[in-house]
């Protein structure tokens, strides 16, 4: 049995100097995520070292990122996520408990100092055509582009990151 508790994010973007059509030069976010999980005795004939114990256990892990993005042209952004993860899963993250925990399945030694989880730039071309607001979001600084438009983005990041829709 696993459950998962998550904070909501929170995040602000400034405008640092005016500039035409409300430009926003920075975006500063975060984003804490705790997961709870807690495993019952169960019958467990074929178990290992490596299995997942039989025994009453409840653990917490949890993760703090700082997402940090700063446009210095109106077409070129930079971004950088710190992030810490704390705490361990259920049997030591090992066997099965391993699996259901995705905060500390990335690396469970990882331990407790904070890493570069992310760091990228972004291009976007000065394409044509009609413009759509762009909102404030996690790696995402608030402003207006062109729907058809050429972005490639380059630095420590996971095709996830760029292409999840959840």
């Amino acid at each position: 049995m696993a459950f998962v508790l998550s904070m909501p994010t929170f995040s602000f973007a400034q405008q640092s100097a005016p500039e035409p059509e409300t430009l926003k030069n920075y975006y500063v976010g975060g984003q804490v995520t705790g997961t709870m999980q807690t495993l019952l005795p169960f019958h467990s004939p074929y178990a290992t070292s490596t299995s997942l114990q039989s025994r009453f256990e409840t653990e917490i892990s949890h993760t703090y990122t700082l997402l940090m993005g700063y446009r210095f042209r109106t077409n070129f952004e930079v971004y950088v996520n710190p992030e810490m993860a704390r705490g361990s899963g259920i049997g030591g993250t090992s066997g099965l408990a391993g699996y259901v925990n995705g905060d500390v399945i990335r690396n469970p030694d990882v331990g407790g100092s904070p890493y570069l989880a992310r760091y990228f730039f972004r291009w976007t071309s000065n394409g044509s055509g009609e413009v759509s607001p762009i909102e404030p979001g996690q790696n995402q600084i608030p402003g207006k582009k062109v729907k058809r438009r050429l972005v490639i983005t380059g630095g420590k990041i996971g095709a996830n990151d760029i292409f999840d829709t959840n």
